[in-house]
């Protein structure tokens, strides 16, 4: 297992390396949503808050999935139908009865305001992640697994009517996990698969014109007169984006003030002569790991995941909320950058770029998470459950969990029942039918962290970006992604 996850953690962590890396990078680092600091008059209870904006999303989410904000498709039932009304017929599996109702322009923009009032201030950002855990009534649920069904036909559907590949890949990316029978659902799962839905019927609807001949499958994003469209959806997706980070918890996370740098670049710099990935012994990214000892007990509560002394246990319903919203948030990054790039957009002129080096950090720790999920996919068992696989993991090495790995770390493989990592290389390498993974896929992956880093970005990372993508550099993505195949066979 060590060895599959070593290609992994070296992107991850050599982006770590060059973030914060002086004092002057630290204090620009604010977080994607603003400054978290308190207020002391509020605090103190000298003001009372203003957190109108937090209670006009909370019931405007109550509400969605419900009445009015469903669609009824039990009319459809095995047969096909446009359920979102914009031109893509689906096949509607016959347990399906209500979806969620893409939300109209004005609904959109009063749900995006409060939001994003709510979100720039803390006192009313603790609110509404507060109350957004409350749970989803009877009526959304039996919406939400409906909508997550119908969704994921939409974006398989608009793949066959695409002929460019990377967009084909971008929408196969938003795809979301399907909800099972039973499942627990917050409010801001029935939020997000609100803001999944408008954001892929605004895609279709933007670059869908009069013209007979200039359709969502046609349409030319790279002529000026398009440039506007695609700012919406970029724009769009970003915000989606926000929302999701918020959501998962990964706001509240101090990446860079929780990661110990000194160690981290020293563990990194002990053998210049070759990478990483290639590193030999049995101690092959132990040093590296130290360096994460104090960002790894804050991450793990987010995903659900708790101890008591040195054995871990895990929520259910809270990890699939948090893969869930980690899959909304990178679909909707690399939405918005592929979209960009197709266009030549300067991403400067999006008011919902807010990058920071803290957003490369956040977009890897999703790709990490969903694909090790969708390794678990491919491997096509349901128990033991990916929760319940990293803390087992977890229990063979409290020290990753308690954040009190030593010098010289050397983490033990556990023996998961019903489970192993001896295949995860070859899936990394070529994936499953319907799951593709190629060269490309990841060299995607290394420009949307060139296009993060793009803005308040550091140019030493910058560099090393370009290096990954030299396929003639002994250190390259290329060759990483060729020792996957190697060491498969």
């Amino acid at each position: 297992m060590k060895k599959a996850l070593i290609p992994i953690l070296s992107v991850l962590l050599l982006t770590l390396a060059f973030t914060s890396c002086d004092a002057s990078i630290r204090q620009d680092i604010a977080g994607l949503m603003g400054d978290f600091s308190g207020n002391v008059y509020i605090e103190s209870g000298m003001v009372e808050p203003n957190t109108a904006n937090a209670t006009a999303v909370t019931t405007t989410t109550a509400s969605i999935g419900t009445g009015g904000s469903a669609i009824d498709v039990s009319s459809s039932q095995d047969s096909t139908a446009d359920p979102y009304g914009i031109g893509i017929s689906v096949t509607v599996p016959g347990d399906v009865t209500t979806i969620i109702k893409p939300q109209t322009e004005d609904e959109q923009k009063a749900i995006k305001d409060d939001l994003a009032t709510a979100f720039a201030s803390p006192t009313q950002t603790k609110q509404l992640v507060e109350s957004l855990k409350a749970p989803a009534s009877g009526e959304q649920k039996t919406a939400a697994e409906g909508t997550v069904k119908l969704f994921n036909a939409t974006l398989t559907a608009l793949q066959g009517q695409l002929t460019d590949e990377d967009l084909k890949s971008t929408l196969a990316e938003l795809a979301l996990p399907e909800i099972e029978q039973g499942e627990g659902l917050t409010q801001g799962d029935i939020l997000i698969l609100q803001m999944m839905t408008n954001l892929i019927t605004n895609t279709v609807t933007n670059l869908d014109t009069d013209d007979s001949n200039d359709s969502f499958t046609s349409i030319d994003i790279t002529k000026a007169e398009n440039k506007e469209k695609v700012l919406s959806i970029v724009d769009d997706a970003l915000f989606t984006a926000q929302v999701a980070e918020q959501l998962s918890g990964a706001a509240s996370i101090d990446f860079s003030g929780q990661l110990d740098l000194a160690a981290l670049l020293s563990g990194m710099n002990d053998d210049t002569s070759q990478s990483i990935s290639r590193a030999e012994g049995d101690n092959e990214f132990g040093d590296i790991l130290v360096s994460l000892n104090d960002l790894i007990p804050d991450l793990l509560p987010v995903m659900g995941i708790t101890h008591t002394g040195n054995d871990f246990d895990y929520t259910k319903a809270k990890y699939q909320s948090f893969l869930r919203n980690q899959k909304a948030y990178r679909g909707s990054i690399e939405h918005a950058l592929q979209f960009a790039r197709k266009s030549e957009l300067e991403l400067s002129e999006v008011p919902n770029a807010n990058f920071d080096t803290s957003t490369l950090i956040k977009y890897l720790i999703s790709v990490i998470f969903t694909e090790h999920h969708a390794y678990w996919m491919s491997e096509e068992i349901t128990s033991p459950r990916p929760e319940a696989i990293i803390a087992e993991l977890l229990d063979d090495n409290p020290e990753i969990g308690l954040g009190t790995m030593p010098e010289d770390y050397e983490p033990v493989e556990p023996d998961i029942t019903d489970f192993s990592y001896d295949g995860f290389e070859q899936f990394l390498h070529d994936g499953t039918e319907g799951m593709k993974r190629t060269y490309e896929y990841y060299e995607s992956i290394v420009k949307n962290l060139k296009s993060l880093n793009s803005i308040n970005g550091i140019a030493q990372l910058d560099e090393l970006l370009d290096d990954l993508l030299k396929p003639s550099a002994e250190d390259s993505l290329q060759s990483i992604y060729d020792d996957w195949d190697s060491e498969s066979n």
